[in-house]
């Protein structure tokens, strides 16, 4: 494996499995993909929906190159939240 193909895996398992993307709890933040992580209150400040934008196109990509279901599911989400959460 090459350097390139290396940081694209890693980067590919830091999306689905770092946290930064919502994957439980109820539609206001579901799929959608966080801010910062406040060490303080051990939580994150808010969710970024130019961020979550960015995740969806991202893990659309990663689908579209490896037809990995989780990839495709991520980015269903992540879609979801921008439909019920951004756009209003």
């Amino acid at each position: 494996m090459n350097n390139i193909e290396s940081a694209v895996k890693k980067t590919a398992n830091w999306m689905l499995y770092s946290g930064i993307q919502n994957t439980e709890g109820g539609p206001k933040i579901l799929g959608g993909f966080n801010s910062w992580f406040d060490l303080e209150k051990k939580n994150y400040k808010y969710i970024y929906s130019e961020i979550t934008g960015y995740g969806l196109t991202t893990l659309a990509y990663l689908y579209s190159k490896s037809s990995n279901p989780l990839f495709k599911e991520r980015a269903v989400l992540a879609g979801d939240w921008v439909l019920n959460n951004a756009l209003h």
